[in-house]
């Protein structure tokens, strides 16, 4: 089933940035060892290796019960059985796995517990965050329930429209699966050869793809993807890029997932220059295709790489969504985000603390934290205590779209976030952590360990790489992390008045 797939991957790509892409290698076991090394070619990724580290991703992640999933590998398909409390979590599983490096393919063999609640009072709910969420709002969406399992039907404008309603659908307590039965309108027929120039350049502007990887062809609206990538992220990531406007149906069956890919699996390095004027299209490109974003026209202007954003939305997830969407940009070296968030509506603080809440407690990953929130003309202030990173983000991102926030100060703290470890087993699991992330080429990054605080040097390709190239270190193990990571430039930065630079 394909109900939320694109939506999930942005929100999973945005916590790249604060969370976590691989695993922990535990004291005492070393997956990289002189059994399993191959002459120049890094760690030989059998069954056995692919399985201990799908194991430890799902363990250092709170957001699933890694104790009730079993893991199976065979040729490098992994297979999870078990169960999950939500929906959510079980399409967070299948992402976690997804990342680690060697995952060729995975079968989601995960139930949802069956709720207590009935299906009127979930359809309710379901009804209402339809109609509460900025976006969905505006679309004629129906649903209907049947023993926990919803089913959307009704026309949206895009697939990715398409994807967001069944994403926010999804989040309501009880729901045990979603059918996405939400059909695309499309307003004009498009050519081939436009849908064609299209997708091609939203691979090459995407940084977490090499868009080498993927033949692309259409015929009669029909786009087929044919080559090989180094891991069932990218696949998703190029698959996604290809549903633009016009695209009756992607058939991906023919793009393998293959360990050898791109050496070891990162993305090949980007060659030549974008110049601001590519930039600017592409960023402008990104959020023609945003639900998010698309119906408040943000102003873009790029100087030297840097992107500047301006004007206003009505709620802080679309500013969000902007900055985001800029970030996976290819040639993006930096984003100021000056969009102004303006409800366009007069509310109480007291009414909106209660939003808020009820918008805490609709999310599943943080229902039943003790979450504090005080509220002060529009702008949100978290308190208390969460279990992990993950669950601090998703407090902040569950209450984003909850118009009449303007922003959110964050002061959740992590209970238990840091634990003692030597210096040198610190630095070996942020090296295994770098090293199993597909979108770090860990060769270019050096770490160094002092007293818990993890330093690192070298270079990275993208805003992003060094974004998640930092959080690795922490998952890894590190207190503190102190970044020197410069962004390799490709592009000719222009001098500025007064010749500065």
């Amino acid at each position: 089933m394909r109900s939320s797939d694109s939506v999930l991957d942005s929100t999973f790509v945005n916590q790249w940035l604060r969370f976590h892409v691989g695993l922990v290698i535990f004291l005492g076991v070393v997956l990289i060892n002189d059994s399993v090394l191959a002459a120049g070619s890094g760690p030989v990724l059998s069954d056995q290796v692919i399985t201990e580290a799908v194991e430890s991703a799902l363990l250092v992640d709170k957001s699933v019960p890694s104790h009730l999933i079993d893991v199976q590998t065979h040729q490098g398909i992994v297979t999870l059985i078990g169960s999950v409390p939500h929906y959510r979590a079980k399409k967070r599983a299948v992402q976690l796995v997804e990342t680690v490096k060697g995952v060729e393919s995975v079968i989601n063999g995960l139930t949802v517990k069956i709720s207590q609640r009935s299906d009127e009072d979930i359809l309710r709910d379901v009804n209402r965050v339809l109609d509460e969420d900025p976006v969905t709002n505006a679309y004629a969406i129906t649903a209907a329930i049947n023993d926990g399992v919803v089913t959307l039907s009704g026309t949206v404008p895009s697939w990715a429209a398409r994807e967001l309603g069944a994403w926010v659908a999804s989040g309501v307590k009880g729901v045990r699966d979603v059918e996405n039965s939400l059909i695309t309108e499309l307003k004009e027929q498009r050519a081939d050869s436009v849908i064609l120039e299209e997708i091609q350049k939203r691979l090459k502007s995407d940084v977490w793809v090499n868009e080498d990887s993927a033949l692309v062809s259409v015929n009669d609206g029909v786009v087929t993807l044919d080559g090989v990538v180094g891991s069932v992220a990218e696949k998703r990531r190029i698959a996604n890029d290809a549903r633009v406007a016009g695209v009756k149906e992607v058939d991906e069956s023919l793009l393998f997932v293959k360990a050898w890919a791109q050496g070891k699996m990162q993305r090949k390095r980007e060659v030549g220059y974008r110049s601001d004027a590519e930039i600017k299209e592409t960023v402008e490109l990104a959020y023609l295709y945003d639900p998010r974003v698309s119906a408040f026209n943000p102003t873009i202007t790029v100087r030297g790489g840097i992107v500047t954003l301006t004007g206003l939305v009505n709620n802080l997830k679309a500013k969000r969504a902007a900055e985001d969407a800029a970030r996976r940009t290819r040639g993006v070296l930096w984003v100021k985000n000056f969009l102004k968030v303006r409800p366009g509506e007069e509310m109480s603080d007291e009414v909106l603390s209660r939003k808020v809440k009820l918008a805490l407690h609709d999310d599943p990953f943080v229902n039943g934290l003790n979450i504090g929130v005080f509220v002060l003309n529009g702008r949100v202030i978290l308190h208390g205590i969460v279990d992990s990173p993950f669950q601090k983000n998703q407090a902040e991102e569950s209450i984003s779209t909850v118009k009449g926030v303007v922003e959110v100060k964050n002061n959740l703290n992590v209970e238990g976030s840091w634990t003692w470890q030597p210096d040198p087993i610190i630095k070996r699991d942020i090296e295994s952590e770098l090293w199993w992330s597909p979108y770090v080429d860990s060769d270019d990054v050096t770490v160094s360990v002092k007293q818990g605080v993890a330093t690192l040097s070298g270079t990275v390709d993208s805003y992003l790489e060094q974004g998640i190239a930092i959080e690795n270190a922490r998952e890894g193990g590190a207190k503190e992390v102190e970044s020197l990571l410069t962004i390799r430039k490709y592009l000719e930065i222009d001098v500025l008045p007064n010749g500065a630079k």
